[in-house]
């Protein structure tokens, strides 16, 4: 929940307040994340960068707990998109010796229709492992999103 809530503040504000406007490589949304979760009181120097787990090497770590950043900036994604992702994150959280990790995806892609409900862009993907399961939170965070009053002169599909 401490990597969590952060994270879920960036994401209301890139729906809310359009915070990211254009779109971000993986490298500049990384370097964000890792400038948010530092100026957060309760992580601040805490926060482990680029550790080398399961044959590789994570974005980010919280008390060994894995964070897996993602950028997308071609196309729309959907939450179910996102998934592709989960074997690498769950590699880490096997490889960090923990049961938990977090999976952050931004879509930074250029918007022709609305974004999607917040509670449709977070979910918890549990995996079984041996005889305990693993757990990855996935957030897709929607930016670069398009103006409410472009939509009505695109031309917006009859639902």
């Amino acid at each position: 929940m401490t990597l969590l809530a952060p994270l879920a503040n960036f994401a209301a504000q890139c729906l809310h307040d359009n915070r990211v406007s254009e779109p971000w490589t993986e490298k500049r949304f990384q370097g964000e994340v890792q400038a948010l979760l530092r100026s957060e009181r309760s992580i601040g120097a805490a926060l482990e960068v680029h550790t080398q787990v399961s044959r590789g090497i994570t974005d980010l770590a919280f008390h060994g707990v894995p964070l897996e950043l993602k950028a997308e900036t071609s196309r729309s994604l959907t939450l179910d998109d996102c998934y592709r992702y989960l074997e690498q994150t769950e590699s880490y959280i096997v490889g960090a010796g923990k049961r938990i990790g977090l999976l952050c995806v931004l879509d930074s892609s250029p918007k022709t229709s609305a974004a999607m409900a917040a509670e449709d862009a977070l979910a918890l993907f549990r995996q079984p492992s041996g005889d305990s399961e693993l757990a990855v939170i996935v957030l897709l965070i929607q930016a670069n999103l398009i103006r409410s009053s472009d939509l009505s002169r695109s031309g917006a599909k009859k639902p």
